[in-house]
């Protein structure tokens, strides 16, 4: 009788501990996702992306989800031309970069980096088209002469580090924020570990409590019934 009393408490904790493992993993997973989802987003950019003009713009805005950080936000235009870096004015979450009189038509690129409302940095990049102008012949004559090595294409990061270098910027002095979200992110990580140690050692408890049931129930078969009762 006490034998199968311990084997149904055995069976409890084992289901218990299980139970747990579950509703943490699942707790852990909803955290992360959530503070990923946190980070400000990019709503609309003007031109719009894919989009094509008549004629060349001065400048770009990006509206984002939130107000962001003028510090450390940069804007870098690939024009026909070449590379300009932006001169940039942040007013909320509306991010304005001028980049001086554009006279050519063709393929524009904006890459852009900011820092959102939380203190974490995100980049992005989108493209627009500008229609061929008047003064595109001059331009393809005096770029008739032998032309640098193209440059590979790079992610929007690496292109805004290189150009503040290039430029004597300087790479932007990482947020406190950002070692923050690394330790979070590496707390995240540890917690499924902790979680699946508990549950070994939940198991093992359940296990030896287990085998000592059954050995006291061994033992208990060889005694007189009377003896037995009197246990």
């Amino acid at each position: 009788m006490r034998g199968r009393k311990r084997m149904r408490v055995v069976a409890t904790i084992v289901a218990i501990a299980m139970l747990l493992t579950v509703v943490g993993g699942t707790a852990v997973s909803v955290l992360t996702a959530a503070s990923a989802s946190a980070h400000d987003q990019l709503l609309s950019s003007d031109p719009e992306d894919g989009a094509e003009l008549d004629e060349p713009v001065e400048e770009v805005s990006l509206t984002f989800s939130a107000d962001v950080i003028a510090e450390g936000t940069q804007v870098l235009v690939t024009t026909p031309s070449g590379d300009v870096e932006a001169d940039v004015t942040v007013e909320g979450a509306v991010v304005t970069a001028g980049f001086g009189e554009q006279t050519v038509g063709g393929d524009y690129a904006v890459t852009w980096r900011v820092v959102s409302s939380d203190g974490h940095p995100i980049t992005g990049e989108f493209a627009y088209t500008v229609a061929g102008q008047a003064g595109d012949e001059a331009s393809a004559e005096a770029s008739a002469s032998p032309a640098e090595e193209p440059v590979p294409a790079a992610s929007a990061e690496s292109v805004l580090e290189e150009s503040g270098e290039a430029d004597g910027l300087g790479a932007t002095e990482p947020t406190p924020s950002s070692t923050t979200d690394a330790e979070e992110t590496a707390g995240a990580g540890s917690m499924p570990l902790l979680y699946g140690a508990a549950l070994i050692a939940a198991i093992g408890v359940a296990v030896a409590l287990l085998m000592r049931s059954r050995r006291r129930l061994h033992e208990s078969v060889g005694q007189d019934p009377r003896d037995r009762d009197q246990d």
